[in-house]
């Protein structure tokens, strides 16, 4: 079964809280909740980026989240009319594993979602921000997802 799911809202942080808490209602009952709380993760972070740098102080502005579930990969498209970001393009913090002291406050949520998504695209164009997030996933009736999909990556 395919799936889209779509909703538009404001860019503020409650927003981002609902999207989440309403996308991993849905997802449960349609995938392995690895995958479920990988794409929760992926929306939180990217979203909540998007609210405390690219909306920057300017109120109001839309937010859509799209999600389309085509047989084993999930797409999740981002829009925002904030400023532009790519987020393929980011320095991974340097810190030292064994020493928690070295570890930075902020700045680990890309590198997270980099390291469990499986695809990102990004364009900007008259003023709208898109990002596209694909991860390969194992639904819940068993269907297989593409590269990744059995290492819970």
């Amino acid at each position: 079964m395919d799936l889209k799911f779509e909703v538009t809202t404001t860019c503020t942080l409650l927003a981002v809280r609902r999207i989440s808490s309403l996308l991993r209602r849905l997802l449960l009952h349609l995938l392995a909740k690895r995958f479920v709380y990988t794409l929760e993760l992926a929306v939180a972070e990217i979203c909540s980026n998007l609210v405390r740098h690219g909306a920057r102080g300017r109120e109001g502005l839309p937010l859509l989240v799209r999600l389309e579930l085509k047989e084993s990969t999930a797409y999740l498209t981002i829009q925002d009319r904030g400023l532009p970001f790519d987020p393929r393009n980011f320095k991974r913090p340097a810190f030292d594993v064994n020493n928690p002291q070295t570890l930075p406050v902020s700045g680990l949520g890309l590198p997270l979602v980099h390291d469990t998504i499986d695809a990102i695209d990004y364009q900007s164009e008259n003023g709208v921000n898109t990002i596209t997030l694909v991860k390969h996933v194992t639904r819940i009736d068993g269907e297989e997802g593409g590269p990744g999909a059995s290492s819970g990556r």
